[in-house]
């Protein structure tokens, strides 16, 4: 299997996992089996957050299924994970004793549609989306909108304070913008001072 694959018990401990997964954590298989519950979950970044999250799972008996999971490796390089997340049992009648994760590299993928400055989605992501929003908005006979933004006078900041201070108001923009839209919308920085919203 090509994704990263890891089975792991109420404790955190790691029961199976493939290569892919040890090379993301950059160890050997035999090395993760032999960690602690607390030693496999501090591999996982925020790993306390992540083994809240598993346990739910676990508690609920029911998989979830993440379109976009950040995970920063151990060499400190960020990656992004479209992850399924399945409560595992060893036996046909107890209840799930474990998780099983199995997680899709997808970093190349969203770089190819995502601003790495402000961690929108692009052009490229905009496009998709749209022909998306069109296709359901002929199905359902649903209006729809399209908004496009910029900023006014935005150059004179790039000239006058500079391209760092320039770059740091698109990131305060974007987050502005995107902390009052509704979770239905979509917000892609196109370039420069231009936003779209979808």
């Amino acid at each position: 299997i090509p994704g990263a694959v890891y089975l792991r018990d109420l404790e955190g401990r790691f029961l199976l996992v493939n290569l892919a997964a040890a090379d993301l954590f950059d160890c050997a298989v035999e090395e993760l089996l032999s960690l602690s519950g607390e030693d496999a979950s501090n591999l996982l970044g925020d790993g306390h957050r992540h083994m809240r999250d598993d346990l739910k799972v676990i508690e609920n008996n029911r998989y979830v299924y993440l379109a976009e999971e950040q995970f920063v490796c151990v060499r400190g390089v960020d990656h992004y994970f479209q992850t399924t997340k399945i409560p595992y049992s060893f036996d046909d009648y107890s209840a799930a004793e474990a998780l099983l994760s199995i997680g899709v590299d997808i970093t190349e993928a969203r770089e190819a549609n995502f601003d790495p400055l402000t961690g929108l989605g692009n052009r490229n992501q905009l496009r998709m989306c749209l022909k998306q929003a069109l296709l359901r908005g002929g199905r359902t006979n649903k209006p729809g909108s399209l908004m496009l933004l910029d900023i006014d006078d935005f150059r004179e900041v790039n000239e006058v304070l500079g391209h760092s201070t320039g770059d740091e108001l698109l990131i305060q923009v974007a987050a502005a913008i995107k902390s009052i839209l509704p979770p239905i919308c979509v917000l892609t920085h196109l370039s420069g001072d231009e936003f779209a919203i979808l």
